[in-house]
This record gives C-alpha cells, sequence and structure tokens, in this order.
C-alpha cells in the first residue's frame, strides 16, 4: 500500500534535486524504492540517457537488475564502472591492454584511483558520462571509500547529474578495507530523507518494534534492552572461554545450546570467520559453511597451480593443500606421507598401501604436471577418488568453484575463475541454514538467526562493534537467538 508520506517520499527520490541521500536502514525497502525511482525517470529519458545503478558488488547489482526487469536502466558495479573508464585510456596511462584486474594488475582499486585521477584531467570525459546519466543511485553508500566518493562526485558535478545516494550509518561494517566517507557529516551538509516502513517484518510486527527499537538505542550508544523482549527474540546464557579471532576452541555449554536452538531455518553469524569454521566442523548437522561472495581463496590456490606448471611434487602438495585447508579429516599423517612419496622423479609408494588411491592422482600429475590436469584431479578427489576415509569438505565453495573450471590450451584460467565466480554469484540463494560472518550476511536475510558469541570482546562499546551487532541482528526475519557468555558479555544488551 502507498501512503500519502511514501508517495511524497517517491516523488522526491524522482524528482530534479541535484544531490539526495537516503536513509535506508536494513530491511526497510531501499531496493524497492531505488527501483520505483528508475523506472520513473527512465520512462522519460530521450535515446542514449539512461539511469545509472551503482553497486559494490555483482551480487547486488543482480538483486537490482531482476527486480529491474525491462528498463531504461543499467547496472554496474562501482569497479566495474572504473574499469570502462580507464580501460579506454589505458595505454596513455602505461597499463596494459586488456586490463588485468583478477591477476592485480591493476587492483580494481587502483583503477579507481586511476580513473578519478583521468576524469579531474579530462573534465570533458566525466562530461560526457554526466549527459549519458542525467540519474545516478549508488547502494550502500556509507561504504564508499573517500575515492569510490571521488569518482561519483567528479560525475555529478560535470553537468546535470543527479545523484541518489542510499546508505545507513549503522550498517557501515567494513571499516578495515581503507578510509571510507563519513555518512553522518554528508548528510549533515545535503539534503536527507529516511524510509520509515520495516517492510522485512511486515508479518511479524514483534520484531520490527525490537528492532526498530534496537537500532535507536544502537544509534545513540544505548545497550539494547531485552529484560523484555518479545517471544521472537530469545536469550541463552552459556558458561566458557570465548574463543579469540583466530581460535576454533568452542565451550562445550555453548555448543549445546547453539544446537538446541537452531532449527532448519536458522543460520548461525559470527564475527571471525575462524569461529564460523570451527562450528561447521564441530556441528555439521546445522549446515554448511557460507563463503558469500568471496573468490580470493580459489584464486590464491589456482595461482600457486599456474605457477607451479611442470613441477609435478608442488602440484601433488597443492592437492593435499587444498583438501587440508578446505576439508576436515586430512590428518598430518596422511599429509607428510603424501610428501614423502612424491619423489622429484616419480611416486614411490613403498610400503604405504593405505594411501595408494591419493598416489595415483599424484602421479597423474607427475604424467601432465599442468593445471588442467590439477583440476582433472581435484574433480576426482571431490568424487571421492582419494581413498582418505576421514575426509569430508568443510569449505565447498572454493572446492565447488575450482572444480567447475575447465580450460582450454588459450583460456585464461583466473579469468574463468572470475566468470564461473559471477555465475554462481548471481544464480545463489541466501542459504536456510549453515554458519557465516557478519560480513557474508550483510544484505541477505533468514528466517532464523543465532549469534553465538554475543561477548565483550567481540562487540565492545564503540561504534564498529554496534554496526555489526546491528546488522547481524536485522537479518532475522522470524526468530533470534542470542547466546551470551556468562564470563564475557557484550555490554551492547542490557539484560
Amino acid at each position: 500500500m502507498i501512503t500519502a508520506d511514501l508517495a511524497a517520499l517517491q516523488d522526491r527520490i524522482a524528482g530534479e534535486e541535484p544531490m539526495l541521500l537516503i536513509e535506508a536502514p536494513a530491511g526497510h525497502g531501499k531496493t524497492q524504492e531505488a527501483v520505483v525511482a528508475a523506472h520513473r525517470v527512465a520512462q522519460n529519458l530521450p535515446p542514449g540517457r539512461e539511469v545509472l545503478f551503482l553497486t559494490h558488488t555483482n551480487g547486488a547489482r543482480d538483486t537490482f537488475n531482476r527486480r529491474l526487469g525491462r528498463s531504461a536502466a543499467v547496472m554496474k558495479t562501482i569497479h566495474s564502472l572504473a574499469a570502462e573508464i580507464v580501460e579506454l585510456y589505458a595505454a596513455p596511462l602505461g597499463l596494459p591492454r586488456p586490463l588485468q584486474p583478477f591477476h592485480a594488475k591493476p587492483t580494481f582499486d587502483e583503477m579507481v584511483r586511476h580513473a578519478a585521477d583521468l576524469l579531474t584531467r579530462r573534465p570533458e570525459v566525466a562530461r560526457g558520462l554526466a549527459v549519458r546519466y542525467p540519474l545516478i543511485l549508488v547502494d550502500e553508500y556509507q561504504d564508499c571509500s573517500q575515492e569510490q566518493h571521488a569518482l561519483v562526485q567528479l560525475i555529478a558535478a560535470a553537468g546535470p547529474t543527479r545523484l541518489r545516494l542510499f546508505g545507513d550509518h549503522l550498517q557501515g561494517i567494513f571499516e578495515f578495507t581503507g578510509i571510507q566517507i563519513d555518512w553522518e557529516a554528508l548528510s549533515a551538509l545535503h539534503p536527507t530523507v529516511s524510509l520509515t516502513t520495516p517492510w522485512r517484518w511486515k508479518d511479524n510486527p514483534d520484531m520490527a518494534s525490537f528492532l526498530v527499537g534496537a537500532r535507536t538505542a544502537l544509534l545513540v550508544g544505548e545497550p539494547i534492552d531485552l529484560r523484555s523482549a518479545p517471544s521472537c527474540v530469545t536469550v541463552h546464557r552459556w558458561d566458557g572461554p570465548v574463543p579469540g579471532p583466530n581460535q576454533e576452541g568452542h565451550a562445550p555449554a555453548c555448543l549445546k545450546a547453539l544446537y538446541g536452538c537452531c532449527g532448519e531455518g536458522t543460520v548461525v553469524i559470527t564475527h571471525h570467520n575462524t569461529h564460523a569454521l570451527g562450528l561447521r566442523r564441530k556441528l555439521p548437522g546445522l549446515g554448511n559453511y557460507h563463503e558469500g561472495a568471496d573468490h580470493e581463496p580459489a584464486r590464491t590456490i589456482l595461482e600457486a597451480v599456474m605457477a607451479a606448471s611442470g613441477n609435478a611434487p608442488t602440484l601433488a602438495a597443492l592437492l593435499v593443500k587444498a583438501m587440508h585447508d578446505w576439508g576436515t579429516g586430512m590428518t598430518k599423517t596422511y599429509r607428510d606421507q603424501v610428501g614423502e612419496i612424491c619423489q622429484p622423479d616419480g611416486v614411490v609408494t613403498g610400503t604405504k598401501e593405505k594411501i595408494l588411491p591419493l598416489a595415483q592422482l599424484c602421479e597423474r600429475l607427475y604424467e601432465r604436471p599442468d593445471t588442467e590436469e590439477w583440476l582433472r584431479c581435484l574433480r576426482k578427489v571431490l568424487d571421492g577418488e582419494h581413498g582418505v576415509d576421514s575426509w569430508r569438505v568443510l569449505r565447498g565453495d572454493p572446492l565447488y568453484l575450482l572444480a567447475r573450471l575447465h580450460p582450454g590450451e588459450q583460456d585464461d584460467p583466473v579469468a574463468l575463475l572470475h566468470r564461473e565466480a559471477r555465475a554462481r554469484d548471481a544464480a545463489r540463494k541466501a542459504p536456510k541454514k549453515g554458519f557465516m560472518t557478519i560480513h557474508k550476511a550483510k544484505g541477505l536475510e533468514f528466517d532464523g538467526v543465532a549469534i553465538p558469541y554475543c561477548a565483550g570482546s567481540l562487540f565492545g562499546n564503540d561504534l564498529p562493534s554496534r554496526c555489526r551487532m546491528y546488522v547481524a541482528i536485522s537479518r532475522a526475519q522470524s526468530h533470534l537467538h542470542l547466546l551470551v557468555p556468562d564470563q564475557d558479555p557484550t555490554p551492547l544488551l542490557l539484560l
């Protein structure tokens, strides 16, 4: 239902103001309002003019594309826009053509800096972009770096482009990636409107009321009051030590509480990757580990495999490394034995018959020590042809992503990996259960959410912690479980 207030807000977003910030809390219809504005403006544009959506990730871009349908609007990531600008002037900039950001030549962040520098020195290029895109909408603007912010502003300043910047001060959780823009300072300088209807929880008013109140408290530096929490929010107390950032050790009481509260539709969200992987290892029945759009682990080992072409012992070691890093049950004994049998001139099993299936895979790498054969061997590992009875997949995303690659002689395996990753991300739906970090969960929603380590050592009384807590709790649609350690409770929760 479109209320008078919402209609007035939609008119303003699609209006003529040069710059408008839209404060968009989690679940408050940001995607919908951006799409509505795009349709309204696009239908009145002359030929050669388009509405431009800018996002940070391919996943967000594809979400908007699905909502847009057929429209005079285009979707790009900020990095892909920068790459298009730089590609045209690669030669005078001394950059390779084609650009190879997947090989860090240059990196995506460097391309943004190159693009901003180019628009500064060549204002006619910025004017051309401003004429082509009379309306630019930018998603998650609070996560923009200073260089990304400069790129967007340079285009808008060059012509009659209108900017619509969607963001939320309390969802800025990527502070570790560099110097981000100050959303609060930006909103103090420019007209700002707010989305006020919690559409994500339209069927659960108790959860909507709780999360709106929690957001208000976190914004002003107060704890979330759980003394009279609604029935959809449950607090579980547990006793035992909280694991450090790189520790997988988990208190039995926490594991028991987590196992008891996680139903079929519950996702476990943690601060650190190590915690999510450790819980996945201890509680395999609760789902898989979700990598999100991150294909960096797969790229890293693929580049190592490519560099080791012709070196069979190193390729065999990398196969074992993949099994160890992304699986469970590849014991040190197995790893040491593979290292012993892979001699410079061939595979010598001797009396080590127990690892014969794995040795046969290694022999294939001696017969053909290249990337294509290594990927074939990886696929055989995933088919179970390795003979290690205790081995199970722990991190499936990099393993299955690599297994999908079938490079030919003229193909760049890293470029193929990037295309496969984009195709996977476009087709992927949010999991209904499993383990992931807060950063991977951002932008997703789940029926239920469990946060196992609501500890002071992980959620202190500072702005980054408040942002992470808000992003984590606002993923839940129907029920939220907060597991609080007795020894180190977070100050962000009032119990």
